[in-house]
């Protein structure tokens, strides 16, 4: 077993037990293992009891599939398959609904003489089941109280590096969960690198690494199975560094004989990769974000080859890293033709003008401490 599998599998493992360590838990509010810690809690001194007679109610048609997997994560926590039905609860039930007055992914769990979890909208209403679960007790008793929450920052994320390490896609969707669980919003997967190249791209299919990468089918797949549970997957494709295996499946196009780098000289190049992002935005259309990664450029050979030569004069941007950083803004127009937003990683000049100069609406994710 690999490390990562190994190292995952017991995540996993503490992560359930971390679910159901309240069961011996004191009563105060404090001692609740509720992660992360809500902004206000009280609580009764009292219990409410889930039975096999309770039932998971929705009052709005989008939460329908939230009930069902609210319904799913009880039956394998504590044994009892509840009947899921539109409606309000009574005694004894589970009721999900939406408030569109809460703060930004704001939720409120009320557990009464019934359990109510209200959302801002879905995805804050996924939030307050995760509370639901890390307060329920293996005997299906859950403590009276009240809670409510809302993120002080509206990026929170996690990113896998699929090209180095694969994942399978049960992988992914127990990483989803774990997401889920914790209230991290964001799940970036980093699809390509020189290692493999794991996005199943039809454009140019000699890309995708044979027994390492995914099928359109599994990524619609996990889209939909994020979407579901709150998480919002961020794909990316990295050009135009770390881009071995994409020079080595096609050299007439990617290559130029100078480095790892695919060919930013040539605006068919820049062409192919917006394709690629076309191809990402077309399979995870809920993403406000593409990532085009951009670090780690090796510019080594490039002042002196003939293209990079003539690009950089008909482009007028002084340098081979100035025509990085006009690469990074055709990639830009790509993403923004999508109705999304560019996020890179961070070792471009941002000292640069003129048409050497990175778009200020191009999100950096700095990652190593660069001065820029």
């Amino acid at each position: 077993m690999n490390t990562l599998l190994l190292h995952t599998k017991l995540f996993l493992t503490i992560l359930l037990l971390a679910l159901h360590c309240q069961w011996s838990i004191a009563q105060s509010p404090s001692e609740l293992a509720i992660i992360p810690y809500p902004k206000t809690l009280t609580d009764a001194p009292t219990r409410l009891n889930l039975t096999a007679g309770s039932e998971i109610f929705y009052n709005d048609p989008s939460l329908q599939s939230l009930a069902t997997i609210i319904q799913s994560d009880i039956s394998k926590l504590i044994g009892l398959n509840l009947a899921v039905s539109s409606g309000v609860a009574g005694a004894g039930d589970i009721e999900l609904s939406l408030d569109s007055a809460l703060p930004d992914e704001g939720y409120m769990l009320e557990v009464t003489s019934k359990v109510v979890i209200t959302g801002k909208d879905y995805r804050a209403t996924t939030w307050g089941t995760s509370t639901l679960l890390q307060v329920l007790n293996s005997d299906g008793s859950i403590k009276q109280i009240t809670v409510n929450d809302s993120p002080d920052t509206n990026y929170r994320g996690l990113m896998i590096d699929l090209a180095r390490k694969w994942h399978t896609v049960e992988d992914i969707e127990q990483i989803i969960n774990m997401c889920r669980l914790y209230k991290i919003n964001y799940l970036h997967l980093h699809f390509t690198d020189s290692d493999s190249f794991t996005f199943p791209t039809t454009a140019y299919p000699l890309l995708p690494t044979p027994g390492r990468s995914y099928t359109i089918a599994e990524l619609q797949g996990l889209e939909t199975y994020s979407q579901e549970r709150g998480v919002t997957i961020i794909p990316e494709l990295e050009v135009p560094g770390h881009a071995g295996i994409m020079i080595s499946a096609y050299p007439n196009l990617f290559g130029s004989g100078t480095s790892g780098a695919i060919n930013m000289a040539r605006a068919n190049v820049r062409a192919a990769a917006g394709t690629i992002i076309g191809e990402m935005a077309a399979i995870f259309q809920a993403t406000p974000y593409i990532h085009v990664g951009c670090d780690e450029v090796d510019f080594a050979g490039m002042d002196t080859h003939p293209d990079y030569i003539n690009a950089i004069a008909t482009h007028g941007v002084g340098d081979v890293r100035g025509l990085f950083n006009f690469f990074i803004n055709e990639m830009n127009d790509y993403v923004k033709a999508e109705g999304k937003t560019t996020l890179v990683w961070e070792g471009f000049d941002a000292a640069r003008t003129g048409n050497a100069k990175v778009d200020s609406d191009v999100i950096a994710c700095p990652f190593d401490n660069y001065g820029d």
